[in-house]
């Protein structure tokens, strides 16, 4: 009597168990890559479908990167990355950077076979890795797992001059982009012929958060002095190139200094900027140059971006 009193209690409770068990399972997630090269200039972002793959309605909070309209999963928490870089593992994937604004969340409701359309961006140079470089990712949720993608990451094929720090710092290489710059903004325009590159702001970009575009990290001497070269012209927007010192901290590289260059064009021709820049922080191991336009509506047309050890 005694075991057949507990027998049904305990296929109950495993019968509880594996209902729960069940219910994590409750999605698919199925991550994609529109690629399997790319190279060290371009951004990736990996798309993403979750599909409710039940009878009932399944509630997902979802964490975005700011602002929300952009459709960016954050990455780091809820929903987490597993990464082998040259089948090497890399710990605690993120994909937000602070001092950007915090992510945000809110939940969605799919119906029986509804799904949902996302997008993970994909910043591998905020760890530590070699170029060329195999990866291998998948997507974490609740114990379920996504597909695994691969796909390789390949260096910049732009030059670097003796005297320089920056790749391609007068825009005259590259085939469908410039070498050594990155353009996410599809109102930045690379003139090939010309050698330039040009940002068309519109009101709404001018007054809200700008254009920009970002030259790759590169390695730099610490602490020291240099120069900041600059000849762009611009028709009313405001200039300001933002020259960033990044460190590794806990694994994961972080800008650790800033200098702020404001050009304040006088006149809508070329002009000539001479900024000097300073890097106490012995920590500082990389710079990145952020071209940055804002404030009226118009263009802003760079040729020139060169950074050297001062004199």
């Amino acid at each position: 009597m005694k075991k057949s009193y507990h027998l049904p209690i305990l296929f109950l409770f495993l019968l509880g168990w594996l209902g729960a068990e069940a219910g994590t399972a409750a999605v698919r997630l199925h991550l994609n890559t529109p690629r399997s090269v790319y190279a060290e200039e371009e951004y990736i972002f990996l798309p993403l479908l979750i599909e409710n793959i039940t009878s009932e309605t399944v509630s997902i909070v979802l964490p975005y990167l700011q602002p929300r309209e952009k459709k960016r999963l954050f990455v780091g928490q809820d929903f987490t990355l597993m990464l082998m870089a040259d089948d090497q593992p890399v710990a605690s994937f993120t994909n937000h950077m602070p001092p950007e604004p915090k992510p945000g969340s809110f939940r969605v409701d799919l119906a029986p076979g509804e799904s949902i359309s996302w997008s993970i961006p994909f910043p591998y140079d905020y760890y530590p890795v070699r170029l060329p470089c195999s990866f291998r990712v998948r997507l974490l949720w609740q114990r379920i797992e996504s597909n695994e993608v691969t796909f390789q990451v390949l260096a910049s094929t732009g030059t670097v001059n003796k005297t320089e720090l920056l790749v391609n710092s007068d825009f005259s290489e590259g085939e469908t982009f410039p070498c050594g710059w990155r353009i996410e903004h599809q109102t930045i325009f690379w003139n090939k012929q010309e050698k330039l590159l040009h940002f068309l702001l519109d009101v709404p970009t001018a007054t809200g958060e700008g254009l920009w575009v970002y030259s790759l990290l590169r390695p730099i001497k610490t602490p020291g002095s240099f120069t900041l070269h600059l000849k762009a012209k611009s028709s009313g927007p405001e200039i300001i190139v933002f020259v960033e010192g990044w460190g590794l901290v806990a694994g994961r590289r972080r800008r650790l200094e800033r200098n702020e260059c404001f050009a304040h064009p006088a006149t809508p021709d070329w002009e000539t900027y001479r900024f000097n820049v300073v890097f106490s922080k012995p920590e500082v191991k990389l710079v990145r140059i952020r071209l940055f336009a804002y404030g009226r509506a118009g263009s802003v047309w760079f040729r020139k971006v060169c950074l050297t050890p001062a004199d």
